[in-house]
Order: structure tokens, then C-alpha cells, then sequence
């Protein structure tokens, strides 16, 4: 123990020395202040730096503006799988829908759009499977909702 703190002495007395003579150059004018500019606008330039980034990391925090994040996001909560998730795209990308998301809030537009596209589906077998599986994708997102049903505020 006695020689931690031996050695905490030591180290104290040389960084006190070591100040010491820099405070003694400062004062005689014998120093280039350059460095200690230097060091000045670095650690502004760092808090400036720190605080960007923390204020993007806030920003974050909430729903993003972009609509893929949106999508995304709403995709993970639902625990929709990947081919689900597919399915909802497309059929967004196919209807001209700018925010795919909006297929999660809208069960009228998403009932339209998924009418057209198994208006599309030549076979018989897969047209019979694809309105059960869109079937259960919609119960998933909208729960007891009838079909035709809006949901609250939603403007055609």
C-alpha cells in the first residue's frame, strides 16, 4: 500500500514540475502560444463535434421521416415474416404508393389494393391461396376490423 502511494507521490511532484515550468515560459514570453491555441479551438471544435452527434442520436430516437424506416419499423412490430413483408411492398410498389406503410393504416386502400392484385392471378389454385393468405395478413395488421371497415379518420 505504502508503495502505491510512494508512487502517486512521485507522480504528483513530477506533473506539478512539469506544470511549473510551463507556467514559467508562459509568463516570460519565452513560449509560442500557437500550441496553446491550437489545443483551444481543437476542444471547441470536439464539443462542437460531441454535441452533433449526440443531438443526431436523439433525433433518432424517434420515427424517421423517411418512409423505408417506417415501413421497416412497422414490419418489425407486426412480426411480419419475410415473405409477408414482400407481399406488402409489391403490391405497394404495384399501386403507385409513394409510402408503402400507409398499407398498415388504411385496411380500405390495402383491402383495393390487394383485390387488384388478385384480380391479376390467372390460376385458379393460387388465386384460392392468395386471398387466404392476404386473408390472415389482414386479420394480423387489423385485427377484428370488418372488411370494408375504415379506420378512424382515414379519407378516401
Amino acid at each position: 500500500m505504502s508503495d502505491v502511494i510512494q508512487l502517486l507521490a512521485q507522480a504528483n511532484d513530477g506533473l506539478s514540475r512539469s506544470l511549473q515550468r510551463w507556467g514559467d515560459s508562459i509568463r516570460r514570453g519565452s513560449m509560442d502560444p500557437t500550441p496553446i491555441i491550437l489545443v483551444g479551438v481543437l476542444l471547441v471544435a470536439g464539443l462542437f463535434v460531441l454535441r452533433y452527434l449526440t443531438g443526431r442520436k436523439r433525433g433518432r430516437a424517434c420515427i424517421e421521416d423517411h418512409p423505408a424506416d417506417l415501413f421497416r419499423r412497422l414490419v418489425d412490430r407486426h412480426r411480419l415474416d419475410r415473405g409477408e413483408a414482400r407481399a406488402l411492398s409489391d403490391v405497394a410498389a404495384a399501386n403507385q404508393l409513394a409510402d408503402p406503410a400507409v398499407l398498415f393504416a388504411r385496411p380500405g386502400l390495402f383491402d383495393r389494393c390487394f383485390e387488384d392484385y388478385v384480380r391479376g392471378i390467372r390460376d385458379d389454385d393460387l388465386r384460392a391461396r392468395a386471398d387466404g393468405e392476404i386473408a390472415r395478413l389482414r386479420t394480423r395488421l387489423f385485427g377484428a376490423l370488418g372488411a370494408g371497415e375504415e379506420s378512424a379518420g382515414e379519407t378516401r
